[in-house]
């Protein structure tokens, strides 16, 4: 019997946790920009970088870690950890802004007509990483 109910116990625990865990890879982001100029003629005016981060549950979500970089998966333009749901303390130039499950990253003031490479990781708070996204 005792058997039975340590069995009982465990199950319900690894059950309760597979639920506070976050589903790593169930998110997307796309990256635009917010120019300053109001003429959408202007292709070079300097403008922020935005990274909009969806996730399935934020739940156990501990960091949203992004790299800029000048080739796939270099991080030589920008590479911040972003700590879930911190917005003060930033870096100059880096923001965090939430809505339910879409993060807004402000990731660097840049021109329209400059391209980079992009990648998005997320990590729990048990240290546990997503698989890489890689955008540009």
């Amino acid at each position: 019997m005792k058997q039975i109910t340590l069995f009982i116990i465990v199950f319900a625990l690894f059950r309760i946790m597979g639920h506070t865990q976050v589903p790593l890879d169930n998110f997307n982001y796309q990256v635009y920009y917010q120019t300053t100029s109001s003429d959408p003629a202007v292709f070079d005016s300097l403008c922020t970088r935005v990274c909009k981060v969806t996730v399935e549950d934020t739940s156990g979500l501990a960091f949203i870690k992004v790299k800029v970089g000048t080739t796939e998966g270099a991080g030589d333009i920008l590479q911040h950890d972003f700590v879930f749901d911190v917005s003060t303390g930033l870096p100059v130039g880096l923001t965090f802004f939430r809505e339910d499950n879409v993060i807004y990253l402000g990731l660097m003031q840049t021109y329209k007509a400059d391209t980079y490479f992009y990648e998005v990781q997320i990590q729990d708070s048990t240290g546990n990483l997503s698989t890489p996204k890689l955008w540009n």
